[in-house]
């Protein structure tokens, strides 16, 4: 595990090296630019990717996190840390967008 400065730097773009790449980076969650990714399933249960951006701490960029998953049977996803948290993942490139229309925040 490495810190995600090491791995990639703002603005760069994403690369084969850092895929799959296990990372720690500490920063502050944007809440209010947390949103939604619709129609996941996890185990068989249909819902969707809580994905909150961290702001780094060391650089001021945003990087997006997978909070975790919200089953379609939950009204809101789990309120976000505050304050300074550090955070370890897998970085992973993002998807293709979606084809139709999204609703509000997803």
């Amino acid at each position: 595990m490495v810190a995600l400065e090491e791995v990639l730097a703002p603005h760069a773009p994403y690369t084969e090296e850092a895929a799959m790449r296990r990372v720690t980076v500490t920063g502050t969650y944007d809440v209010a630019r947390e949103f939604l990714v619709p129609r996941r399933l996890l185990g068989g249960t249909e819902g969707s990717w809580v994905v909150t951006p961290l702001v780094v701490e060391s650089t001021g960029a945003r990087i997006a996190v997978v909070r975790g998953f919200l089953p379609a049977t939950e009204p809101e996803p789990p309120a976000a840390p505050t304050g300074t948290v550090t955070v370890t993942g897998t970085l992973a490139p993002g998807e293709s967008p979606a084809d139709g229309p999204l609703a509000e925040g997803q």
